[in-house]
């Protein structure tokens, strides 16, 4: 046997060791130096992926503690942009690519621009103050913030705020006023009154969307990603892909997008279960696609097919050991089928099964913790609360609040900042695009 063979089952020993402390794996079993992307000619390994995301996972549990335990879907996620990150990284080694920043300051006004009409709009259409500060606002700017400006106003009122404040009627909305230091403001004109010395005054409710730096850096990365030749060849990451991008669809209110990109994620799985029958993390990524186009009556899927792909899942894992990070997860996913379809029943057994795998695993009981609850099982939630205080249930993650599971974020991004550079700090990356 070669060294290089000895090498290669010595690497794929020591991913797996170390992601199974405490990291559910999507690529169980798999070839380290197997490739699963490409741009030009230039190849992504699986193991590339996994030092990312183990790196990550490591983050994860120096941060919140040694009970911290990335769910399934965290996993996927973690996997799905570590393989972005490289393949940006990819990207921007050729030397045909360079990051433009002339781009990325043209996309920042762009998108600013764009969302401020939509807070102007919004204010048209009634919206109060807490909504259009809730939906559209971010940051240190989404306090309620009044203002007075006079004709002695001087200093940081710029001549065209002043202009619009004076000019619109009292109950109305100025128009988009560009802020020279990065950003727009728009005004709501509450009261026009005239002080002592015949002084004009007016009192408005302010709002300022600030430029969305990142945002038009994003923009410049993702169409530098469109227009070079990559290529996803491997089923479950490009199903990942598509699970990612169905979010955002979703997010963004298009369902019909979401759909499709469904429909291609349990394509490209389904056209590969044969390869991957015996993987758990496949038949687990069918049941959750299937179960997300599910909530689409039109889409032809049924919650009683992912109930079956996610007990395939739950039954390979189990055959792998006990201590296998999944099986928890993967019962538990079962036992929400079942109480989905009304079968209470088994999946208050379900989830008994669940817990008894859980563990040590805070993050599953903790969603164990909201179904016990909903299905008034007093002692299982009597056991999974001394639980959680044995193992420190105040995390700044991984907390489930109304029996919704919370995703962790990558990295130390903002939720919905996707496949940035810094993201798991891949060395020389950030250099090249900033």
């Amino acid at each position: 046997m070669s060294i290089r063979h000895h090498l290669s089952v010595l690497l794929l020993l020591l991913t797996i060791g170390l992601l199974g402390c405490g990291a559910p794996q999507t690529s169980q079993g798999t070839n380290p130096e197997r490739v699963i992307a490409t741009v030009g000619n230039e190849p992504i390994y699986a193991l590339e992926v996994e030092r990312l995301v183990d790196a990550e996972v490591k983050r994860i549990r120096n941060a919140e503690g040694i009970f911290a335990r990335p769910s399934p879907e965290e996993m996927a996620f973690l996997r799905e942009a570590a393989l972005h990150t490289l393949l940006l990284n990819a990207v921007y080694k050729q030397p045909s690519v360079q990051f433009s920043k002339s781009r990325a300051v043209t996309h920042t006004r762009e998108l600013t621009l764009k969302r401020a009409r939509e807070v102007r709009q919004a204010l048209l259409d009634g919206a109060t103050t807490a909504e259009v500060l809730d939906q559209y606002i971010d940051g240190v700017y989404r306090e309620p913030a009044q203002v007075y400006v006079d004709l002695l106003s001087t200093g940081q009122i710029q001549p065209a705020y002043r202009a619009e404040a004076f000019s619109t009627p009292v109950g109305e909305i100025t128009d988009i006023i560009e802020d020279p230091s990065g950003g727009y403001y728009i005004l709501r004109i509450v009261k026009k009154e005239t002080l002592e010395g015949d002084v004009e005054r007016v009192q408005a409710d302010s709002f300022f969307i600030p430029f969305d730096k990142e945002a038009g850096r994003k923009k410049v990365k993702e169409e530098d990603l469109a227009s070079s030749r990559v290529a996803i060849t491997d089923p479950a990451m490009l199903a990942i892909t598509r699970l990612r991008e169905a979010r955002d669809a979703s997010a963004a209110g298009d369902t019909t997008k979401e759909q499709g990109l469904l429909s291609e994620a349990r394509t490209a799985l389904e056209g590969s279960q044969k390869q991957w029958e015996k993987r758990p993390d496949v038949h687990f990524l069918l049941g959750w696609v299937t179960e997300l186009q599910a909530r689409d009556p039109s889409s032809g899927a049924t919650f009683e097919q992912a109930l079956e792909h996610y007990r395939k899942a739950a039954a390979l894992q189990e055959q792998q050991g006990p201590g296998e990070p999944h099986y928890g997860y993967y019962l538990a996913r079962v036992g929400e089928m079942q109480e989905r379809l009304g079968r209470d029943a088994e999946a208050r057994e379900t989830y008994l099964a669940s817990l008894e795998a859980a563990k040590d695993n805070r993050d599953l009981t903790l969603n164990l913790r909201a179904h016990f609850e909903t299905l008034n099982m007093s002692e299982p939630l009597a056991k999974a609360e001394a639980d959680l205080t044995r193992m420190g249930q105040a995390a700044t993650y991984g907390k489930i609040q109304a029996g919704q599971k919370v995703l962790r974020t990558p990295g130390r991004l903002a939720e919905g900042v996707h496949g940035d550079a810094e993201l798991f700090d891949v060395e020389g990356v950030s250099q090249i695009i900033e």
